[in-house]
């Protein structure tokens, strides 16, 4: 999906870089939005460091060993990591993830943080003990992410582990109207308005529709 028409989030994202402490954010926005693109775009435009990892609804212990692996990686780059390596509980993961904010700022990114969740639903709990005990002494911006917008916003109800600690949520909306002249520059308004009534604002369909090639056809 191509980036268009997210400087308003890019800003909010960047001021997180400006605030030179450990920070939790949640983003939030249905499928299709280009969350996943924002959050992995800002990261590489950054010039930090960063750590992406994506949940699904796999069973507990097999995230934790992808989420365990990648934290390895990023820990020792230069040596064999063992075969089936795994932290043996999401705190020592977390414990070891901050290490890598410790001397310098370092994005880490939860992509679906609420399939993880639902297979753990300590999660959020042992998160919130490793933020006041790990992550907050360090300068990790982490961003928590999902397409499940109640249960996003649901992070931070006041009854829930994480509140107070997580801001947001940054709202990843379908995009306005304009937007579509840089899709579809070849095409008028009408041809955009019709696009717009099939499509809306949504950017991975629009870019679908537009990389089948039917650009040089009537709308």
């Amino acid at each position: 999906i191509m980036l268009i028409d997210r400087e308003r989030e890019l800003e909010e994202l960047n001021f997180l870089l400006q605030e030179g402490r450990a920070y939790l954010l949640a983003v939030s926005g249905r499928r299709r939005l280009g969350k996943t693109t924002l959050l992995l775009e800002w990261a590489g435009r950054s010039g930090l460091p960063y750590l992406y990892w994506v949940a699904s609804r796999a069973p507990s212990t097999l995230l934790l060993r992808q989420f365990s692996q990648l934290i390895w990686q990023r820990l020792y780059p230069d040596d064999v990591m063992p075969s089936n390596f795994s932290y043996s509980q999401w705190s020592e993961a977390f414990e070891q993830l901050a290490r890598l904010a410790t001397h310098q700022p370092f994005i880490i990114i939860l992509d679906e943080f609420p399939y993880a969740v639902e297979t753990d639903p300590a999660l959020p709990s042992i998160l919130q003990n490793a933020w006041d005990h790990q992550f907050k002494q360090t300068k990790a911006i982490v961003v928590l992410c999902g397409s499940q917008v109640g249960m996003m916003e649901g992070l931070m109800h006041y009854d829930a582990p994480l509140f107070g600690r997580v801001a947001g949520p940054l709202r990843v909306e379908p995009l306005p109207f304009s937007a579509l002249q840089q899709f579809y520059p070849q095409y008028n308004s009408e041809q955009r308005v019709a696009v717009w009534a099939m499509l809306g604002g949504v950017p991975a369909y629009l870019e679908e529709f537009k990389d089948s090639q039917i650009g040089s056809a009537h709308v």
